[in-house]
């Protein structure tokens, strides 16, 4: 508890000049990401910080953003907020509070590593429509919750698959593009 309120904080305080920071770096791995995959329908970019990814998938389908961090989610409503297509809500990715089989594509782009990888590896898998797809990434320091996750997928008999693993020089992550087939409850 007191891990995630420090993280709260944490993004709260940056909230400002998060795209300064860690824009470049952020959009790198879109890019990444957009070439593994084709959009369309309803996606989740959980952890959406101050709502990058909606640049690049604004045309291409609906979209929910949302963050722990109250001040990344109000970032996100000013400068996308008028759109009808895009949506976003305060909430965690332990707690989401979205119905199972929603959506088509999910994306944790620098987030499941902050959370309990295998409760997080279960909403995902909860949250996607069979045959759905999620792109996870992971950065490269956090060698330890990189084996925790390829052991959580690994081990999982629940229809989840990767598909992709994605490194580069330029991109400080591992992105994972994980098909979720249905599985069973």
């Amino acid at each position: 508890m007191i891990r995630k309120k420090m993280l709260i904080e944490f993004y709260d305080a940056v909230s400002r000049t998060y795209d300064d920071l860690y824009g470049l770096e952020q959009r790198l791995k879109y890019e990444a990401i957009l070439e593994g995959i084709n959009l369309c329908g309803l996606i989740l970019d959980a952890g959406c910080g101050t709502g990058l990814f909606y640049e690049y998938v604004e045309k291409l389908c609906e979209y929910v953003g949302f963050d722990i961090s109250y001040y990344m989610v109000k970032r996100c409503t000013v400068k996308y907020g008028k759109y009808w297509n895009a949506n976003f809500i305060c909430c965690d990715l332990e707690m989401p509070p979205f119905r199972p089989n929603v959506f088509d594509c999910i994306v944790a782009v620098t987030v499941v590593h902050h959370v309990n990888m295998v409760k997080a590896i279960n909403l995902i898998q909860r949250m996607l429509k069979g045959g759905g797809v999620a792109v996870v990434t992971i950065p490269y320091r956090f060698s330890r919750e990189i084996e925790e996750f390829e052991k959580t997928i690994s081990s999982s008999n629940k229809g989840i698959f990767i598909i992709r693993v994605e490194e580069g020089k330029e991109i400080r992550d591992i992105i994972y593009l994980l098909r979720c087939d249905k599985w069973r409850r």
